[in-house]
C-alpha cells in the first residue's frame, strides 16, 4: 500500500472508545494497547521498576544506589492509566518526582514535576497532540502542541516525533523535530529473537555526537509469560545501570 494513503490522521478518525480502532474507508484498524506497545505479555496491572547505579567490584557487578523508580498502572484493555516517577541524588534523597496524568479516554493529558519538597516545578499538557498510525495500527506520527504563555486559548505547533516499525510491529526508528522541520536527533532499535531490545542508538546531528546503549538479559530474570525482570544496561560500552522489575497481573 502507498505510504501516504496507509498514514491515518489522528483528528479525522472516527475512535471507538471501547477497543481503540480507527474507521478508514469502512475498514476498523485496531491501535495497539499500550503493553503490545512496549512487548509486554498478559495481562498487567502494574509495573514497578527500580533503576540502580551499576557498580563494578573485583570484576563483579553490584547494584549500587538507586537512581529512579517508576510505577506504571494498566487497565484490563492493556492501556496506561496513571504514572509515577521519582529521581534520586547520589545520597537517595529525593531529588524530582513526575506524574502522568490520563483521561477516560486513556489518553494522556498532563505531566506535573515536583521538586524535592513536594512543591509544583512545573506543568505540561498532551490534550492538545495529535497521532497518525499505519494499516497495522502502528503509531507512525505524533504532532506536539502546547499552550503559548501558560494561555489555553492560543497553542503553537512545536514539533513532531516519527516512527519507523519492523515487520513484527517493534519500533525500530524514532525521529524528533524541530518545529521547522530540522531532525532534533533520531534513535534506532534492535531487538533479539524473542523482541525484548537489546540496542538503542541515539544521533545528535548538530553536534555530530552518537550514544550507543546495549541492553543484556539474564535467562533466569524473566516471569512466567516471558516478561524480564532485570537487565543491565550499558552506555557506548560501559556498563551503567541495573533495572528490576516487578509485575503483578490482574
Amino acid at each position: 500500500m502507498n505510504n501516504e494513503k496507509s498514514l491515518i490522521k489522528a483528528n479525522e478518525a472516527t475512535l471507538k472508545q471501547s477497543n481503540k480502532q480507527i474507521s478508514v474507508k469502512n475498514k476498523w484498524v485496531k491501535i495497539k494497547n499500550d503493553l503490545t506497545e512496549s512487548n509486554l505479555k498478559g495481562k498487567i496491572k502494574s509495573i514497578t521498576e527500580i533503576e540502580y547505579k551499576a557498580i563494578s567490584r573485583h570484576r563483579e557487578i553490584k547494584k549500587g544506589y538507586i537512581q529512579s523508580s517508576e510505577i506504571t498502572l494498566f487497565n484490563k484493555k492493556g492501556n496506561i492509566i496513571g504514572i509515577d516517577e521519582c529521581f534520586y541524588e547520589f545520597e537517595g534523597n529525593l531529588s524530582e518526582k513526575v506524574t502522568y496524568k490520563y483521561n477516560d479516554k486513556e489518553n494522556k493529558i498532563e505531566r506535573y514535576v515536583y521538586k524535592h519538597d513536594g512543591s509544583l516545578s512545573y506543568r505540561d499538557t498532551y490534550d492538545r497532540d495529535t497521532y497518525k498510525y499505519d494499516d497495522k495500527g502502528n503509531k507512525i506520527e505524533w504532532n506536539i502542541y502546547k499552550p503559548d504563555d501558560n494561555s489555553d486559548s492560543k497553542i503553537s505547533f512545536r514539533g513532531k516525533v516519527t516512527f519507523k516499525n519492523n515487520e513484527k510491529g517493534n519500533k525500530i526508528e524514532k525521529c524528533f523535530y524541530e518545529p521547522d522541520g530540522n531532525l532534533q536527533f533520531k534513535i534506532n532499535y534492535k531487538y533479539d529473537d524473542k523482541e525484548n531490545e537489546i540496542e538503542e542508538c541515539a544521533y545528535y546531528p548538530d553536534l555530530e555526537l552518537q550514544v550507543n546503549r546495549t541492553y543484556k538479559y539474564n535467562s533466569d530474570k524473566f516471569d512466567i509469560r516471558g516478561n524480564w525482570l532485570e537487565r543491565t544496561e550499558f552506555k557506548d560500552g560501559i556498563i551503567e545501570k541495573i533495572r528490576e522489575r516487578e509485575i503483578t497481573y490482574y
